[in-house]
């Protein structure tokens, strides 16, 4: 066999499915730090957000309305991403996982009762996080309605 085949040989494309198993390896591998890494994001947007939000109350017209109805719809915003902070803190929490570890099927049942966990943690964070963008519009129509 000369120099010729010989580097053909190595050119030669990987099958399919390894590439595929290699890929779900490594999505794997990351998931819990993708979600982490997700978690922590929603957090550092939220404590912006109420940052700059309670600021604007703090310097506009709208504290009266603080003990009305409006008023609720003004507070609505900063409590949602109180709670949206809780539950991607949540995502963080240590819990106390007993598994085998010389047992795969133990193993792979404790990774994916910690990924499901952290997993809906984030959603419902990300969910509430959601849902004060509509209470921000909606305070937004308020406030330049005159309401």
């Amino acid at each position: 066999m000369d120099e010729k085949d010989e580097e053909q040989k190595n050119d030669a494309p990987e099958s399919p499915m390894k590439f595929w198993r290699d890929n779900a390896k490594s999505m794997l591998k990351g998931s819990i730090e993708s979600i982490e890494s997700t978690a922590k994001q929603i957090i550092a947007i939220c404590g912006i957000l109420e940052g700059i939000y309670f600021h604007a109350i703090t310097y506009s017209d709208i504290r009266g309305y603080i003990g009305t109805t409006e008023g609720i719809f003004y507070l609505a915003p900063l409590f949602l991403w109180l709670v949206s902070i809780l539950f991607a803190v949540l995502v963080f929490s240590p819990k106390v996982y007993h598994t085998n570890i010389a047992s795969s099927r133990e193993s792979k049942e404790t990774y994916l009762k910690i990924v499901t966990f952290k997993h809906g943690m984030l959603k419902i964070s990300q969910i509430i996080f959601f849902i004060s963008f509509i209470f921000l519009l909606i305070d937004m129509g308020l406030y330049l309605w005159g309401c």
